[in-house]
């Protein structure tokens, strides 16, 4: 078994909450297929975890232990507490592709951007919001997060992109207290928006 201990703040609090995972759900992860972005999608992932019911039991958890402080009134209140949580994970720096499964982030405690977006869809999607990752591309690297839509008008503010007449608010998943909505513009504005299916 392996033993995490995850550390978050929202709202002015710190929360933590100790987990065993077992190696082997780590190690059948590792062995799945992790080259499929480019052909299908990083909605793959989201589809595909086969431990997606540990990884939601799991975020519930993580929800209640702020359910201890927070009464949580609306599913964006949810979306942004747990957004703190993934913020908080680490920041894996890689070399090439190799994007990882909903459960694999949780259980490795973090990966680049596009495991923290691919994380967030799941959640996002869980809690009932479309949501699409936000690819951006410089000269010399490319970085993706996400953006998520509204369920009912002014439910978020801020910086958003469309596409297909949803607009998709953006998320930084990897930069601490970053809320929905918050752009700085370091990746300039032009996107190529991918809906999650």
């Amino acid at each position: 078994m392996i033993e995490r201990v995850y550390e978050w703040q929202f709202a002015g609090e710190w929360y933590s909450i100790r987990r065993r995972w077992s190696e082997f759900k780590l190690e059948a992860l590792r062995n799945l297929p992790h080259d499929v972005a480019v052909s299908s999608g990083y909605s793959y992932y989201l589809k595909n975890d086969p431990f997606k019911q540990e990884a939601y039991d799991f975020l519930a958890d993580v929800v209640d232990v702020m359910s201890r402080d927070i009464v949580f009134e609306e599913e964006a209140h949810v979306l942004a507490a747990l957004l703190t949580f993934v913020q908080h994970l680490n920041y894996y720096e890689e070399r090439g592709e190799y994007p990882r499964y909903p459960a694999e982030t949780i259980i490795d405690q973090g990966g680049d951007c596009e495991d923290t977006a691919i994380l967030m869809a799941f959640i996002a999607r869980r809690l009932g919001y479309n949501c699409a990752f936000i690819h951006f591309s410089l000269k010399d690297r490319g970085h993706v997060d996400l953006g998520v839509a509204p369920n009912f008008r002014g439910e978020f503010s801020g910086s958003f992109w469309r596409h297909n007449g949803l607009k998709y608010y953006y998320i930084h998943c990897n930069g601490k207290y970053r809320t929905i909505g918050e752009y700085s513009g370091r990746w300039g504005d032009k996107a190529r928006i991918e809906p999650v299916h």
